[in-house]
């Protein structure tokens, strides 16, 4: 299917382009697959993915459309989403621990509305990257209860990084962190918000530190339990 339709300054030609492009103008993008004469030279052009395309349009959120779209026109292309592009799982890791403690809403979406796990099943990476897709299954799951610790603790396994971020500074093992954190600005603060840093616990664990983990949340059920 030939196209004439400029995105500001890239001009596109065709469905694979607009596919590979539709991540860095999600709104403009949406507006055009959305125009009558647009998905009628779909219909006429390409039936089959047309047939693909009428059942996404039931999807009620305007950027999982646009995700989904995009790899209908391009199936095998890196994961892009909402004007993020990952050549690499490592790097999307990477850019999750580096907004830590916060959450970023776009690669949370990743997560929440499991679109990792559709590129991998659409490419068939489930079944060839066996690890990586085990460790978004998992995030998938415990996201449902809860989201800071998925979040985080799929950013360490797909990272591989052994380095915790927080507020802009990196921190190489849990004393560092706990001393910066414990400080005579910060103690107070950190005190109150230690026991649900989420973050902090999933680090813990990518670091293997799960039976001390367990045995602190013992401790806190201990003391509420004597209160």
């Amino acid at each position: 299917m030939n196209l004439d339709v400029y995105f500001e300054d890239l001009h596109i030609t065709n469905l694979v382009e607009l596919g590979q492009n539709m991540y860095l103008y999600p709104d403009l993008a949406f507006s055009l697959i959305l125009r009558d004469d647009f998905q009628e030279a779909l219909r006429q052009e390409e039936p089959l993915i047309y047939q693909r395309f009428e059942e996404l349009k039931d999807i009620e959120d305007d950027d999982i459309f646009v995700f989904k779209v995009s790899y209908l026109f391009c199936p095998y292309m890196t994961l892009r989403y909402h004007k993020y592009r990952f050549d690499k799982l490592e790097d999307l890791g990477n850019k999750m621990i580096n907004f830590g403690p916060t959450i970023d809403v776009y690669l949370e979406d990743l997560l929440k509305n499991h679109l990792i796990s559709y590129v991998f099943e659409l490419q068939g990476l489930n079944t060839i990257s066996k690890e990586s897709y085990r460790y978004i299954k998992e995030a998938e799951r415990l996201y449902l209860t809860n989201r800071t610790r998925a979040y985080f603790k799929l950013a360490f396994n797909l990272s591989k990084l052994n380095v915790l971020v927080y507020n802009g500074r990196a921190y190489v093992n849990p004393k560092s962190f706990l001393e910066a954190m414990t400080n005579d600005v910060n103690i107070t603060k950190f005190a109150l918000e230690f026991e649900e840093n989420d973050y902090f616990f999933a680090w813990l664990d990518y670091l293997g530190y799960q039976k001390r983990i367990e045995r602190f949340y013992n401790l806190v059920n201990y003391i509420d339990e004597r209160k």
